[in-house]
């Protein structure tokens, strides 16, 4: 999907910037025509009341909450994970520099027994 820069938004569709920044994001894992379709129908169904949305809006709108759902999850996995590396480092770490205090301290007594 061709990403509309910034500066091309007309300034009624300002409030759906976000929601385009999430289609852009997401447009590696979806088809092209998928993203289009979405990016040119989100306005129009985002815009409309809950109670007066069509069902082809009503769609619209389930389809990107969806997709937000899963954008956040895959965040959520992904930030987990960074966290599960940092304290496997951090403990790593922490065994490193008991070893290097214990071959300090035998280095310190073996010049001293000298």
């Amino acid at each position: 999907a061709a990403e509309v820069p910034s500066q091309a938004f007309e300034p009624e569709l300002e409030w759906c910037r976000p929601t385009f920044d999430l289609l852009d994001f997401l447009s590696d894992s979806l088809p092209p025509a998928c993203v289009d379709m979405l990016r040119a129908a989100a306005p129009h169904a985002l815009g409309a009341k809950a109670h007066e949305r069509h069902t082809y809006q009503t769609a619209v709108v389930d389809s990107l909450a969806r997709l937000c759902a899963e954008a956040m999850k895959k965040h959520r996995d992904a930030v987990a994970s960074a966290e599960g590396a940092v304290s496997a480092l951090l403990q790593d770490k922490e065994r490193a520099m008991e070893q290097l205090a214990a071959a300090t301290s035998d280095e310190e007594a073996k010049r001293e027994a000298k």
